[in-house]
């Protein structure tokens, strides 16, 4: 999905289909790898190409951007599909294309049909080659590290062992529901029990309406103009910017509002806390929207975790040293 707070984040709105099947795409080959991840952003291979994918559990196909197939010289093989966002816009008359050999790290992928996604509607082209979505994703074990920007994929059969000897433990264990559309269950401030979409394309958390309402959140806006500025005057700091004034502009409701009038499409709130497993995300700012929850990037990138459909859940993990025993004294 498209968040509109934070677009240098994710340039591309990732919609899902509607009114179509999906199932896992089945595995050319697998070997265990680990590549450099920015975010949700990793490099891989189609038809030997050199492409940037994004990997989004919160889109059930694989979309592939219209500028990527001409620069890959494909063609679309014509189609009706139809995607819908999060605000309910809807696109329909999408093409489709076969895509083969599609390389991520060690996992190579069977041919398959994607969605042909056209250029922006501002005109802009997409920051990313390729979307790829749960059919993609329900292989394997995907084990994100955010804060060290390295992705491993793994093999879905993996015993804790395997992570110890990459460095980590599991700390908890997380139920997933639904392959396809993997929900996981949050607590929020300590006493509200949410179902949400594991979606790793949203930069930010969303809140079903109700529950938002239900809790009383507090207004996050004025809190959200506070850090972004804070963020400008670090970032003058340490990059001996320029002195650009920096003010924090308070705005009636509906108004622009935030440093440089970013519209707030959505109602944002403070959360206290979220918890997922053993983790505890805590003074969070997250949007409402009347549609379902979305656990994002803003608390996904915040601790190590392994996303294992086959297996029907999510692990927590924690970082822990690895011994090396081979230069030991053993006299």
């Amino acid at each position: 999905m498209l968040d509109p707070l934070r677009p240098s984040l994710y340039l591309l709105a990732v919609m899902v289909p509607i009114a179509c099947t999906t199932t896992p795409i089945a595995l050319q080959s697998m070997t265990p790898s680990v590549l450099r991840m920015q975010v949700a952003h990793v490099p891989a291979t189609l038809g030997g190409e050199p492409v940037t994918v994004l990997l989004d559990t919160g889109c059930d196909r694989v979309i592939v951007t219209e500028h990527s197939l001409r620069r890959l010289g494909l063609e679309p093989a014509g189609g009706q599909e139809a995607l819908i966002d999060i605000t309910g816009t809807e696109r329909g008359g999408l093409e489709t294309v076969e895509l083969r050999d599609l390389r991520i790290g060690g996992m190579e992928l069977v041919p398959f049909s994607a969605i042909v996604l056209p250029p922006s509607p501002s005109g802009g082209a997409w920051m990313i080659d390729l979307v790829a979505g749960m059919p993609v994703m329900a292989n394997g074990a995907w084990l994100f590290d955010v804060q060290r920007s390295q992705l491993r994929i793994l093999d879905a059969d993996l015993g804790e062992a395997k992570l110890a000897e990459l460095g980590y433990e599991v700390v908890s264990i997380v139920p997933l529901s639904g392959r396809m559309r993997p929900r996981v269950e949050v607590t929020l401030n300590g006493r509200r029990r949410v179902s949400m979409l594991l979606d790793t394309g949203a930069a930010k958390t969303i809140v079903p309406a109700d529950d938002a309402r239900a809790m009383a959140l507090p207004d996050g806006r004025a809190l959200a103009r506070e850090r972004t500025a804070k963020a400008i005057r670090d970032f003058k700091v340490t990059t001996n910017a320029p002195n650009v004034e920096v003010r924090v502009k308070h705005a009636e409701p509906g108004q622009l509002t935030g440093v440089f009038g970013t519209s707030v499409v959505n109602g944002l709130h403070r959360l206290q806390a979220l918890r997922l497993g053993s983790f505890e995300a805590t003074d969070l700012l997250v949007q409402s929207h009347e549609s379902e929850g979305l656990l994002g990037q803003d608390v996904l990138s915040r601790v190590p975790w392994l996303l294992n459909c086959a297996r029907g859940h999510l692990c927590i993990l924690a970082r822990r040293e690895v011994h090396d025993d081979s230069s030991a004294d053993t006299r």
